[in-house]
């Protein structure tokens, strides 16, 4: 099981590492756009690339989503291990990483 130290906001993550949401640290009612949206605790997610705000482009579920600072350091993620380097993410083309 990984250590509270394995969890980092998303927006520390290495771009393009897969990691696993573990919690969601935001009110009610954004939590739950999140979760519409395919960020909730389980999903695995990739960061694609930085925003000019600090923000992120964040690959889940077959889409990408751009994701403002605030919201990217309430993702709370644990980094790949052996177990998340065998998920495929597919990206919005539906071609493989």
């Amino acid at each position: 099981m990984p250590s509270l130290e394995d969890r980092v906001p998303l927006g520390s993550a290495p771009l393009r590492a897969p990691a696993r949401v573990v919690e969601v640290v935001a009110a009610a009612a954004p939590r739950r756009r999140l979760a519409e949206l395919g960020l909730r605790p389980g999903a695995v997610v990739q960061a694609r690339s930085r925003t000019s705000g600090g923000g992120r482009v964040v690959a889940v579920d077959g889409s990408r989503i751009a994701l403002d600072r605030a919201t990217v350091s309430g993702l709370i993620v644990e980094l790949a291990d052996a177990e998340l380097a065998d998920v495929e993410l597919t990206d919005v083309e539906g071609s493989a990483r």
